[in-house]
């Protein structure tokens, strides 16, 4: 759904395809909205109300565009920690890898 605002005052036959109107006047006639009417309805109503009309005239703003939702849902992400496990005579034994040694080097005192 996209959240428009009219900028002037005009009457729209497909009145019902609007969503969540909110008038910024007293005005109340079903079928008009009204400079400063904010609302939200899909892509192609917002084409015919910036200009793709008969008159060729834009009679609002786009405030908001909220994405579209999607119905699937992300994966999820499993992180496992494979170790090796093997037998040497005194049951199952858990090898982990070893780390790698780090060496430091002597410093040398020249006198």
């Amino acid at each position: 759904m996209i959240k428009v605002e009219a900028i002037q005052n005009f009457e729209l036959k497909d009145f019902e395809k609007l969503n969540n109107i909110q008038r910024a006047t007293n005005g109340n006639r079903q079928g008009w909205l009204y400079c400063g009417d904010k609302f939200e309805c899909d892509e192609e109503m917002v084409k015919y109300l910036t200009g793709n009309n008969d008159k060729g005239v834009t009679v609002i703003k786009v405030i908001e565009v909220e994405p579209k939702k999607e119905n699937r849902e992300e994966p999820k992400i499993i992180e496992t920690i494979e170790t090796s496990v093997g037998t040497f005579g005194y049951g199952p034994v858990e090898v982990k890898a070893a780390k790698p040694k780090t060496t430091k080097k002597k410093k040398s005192s020249k006198k």
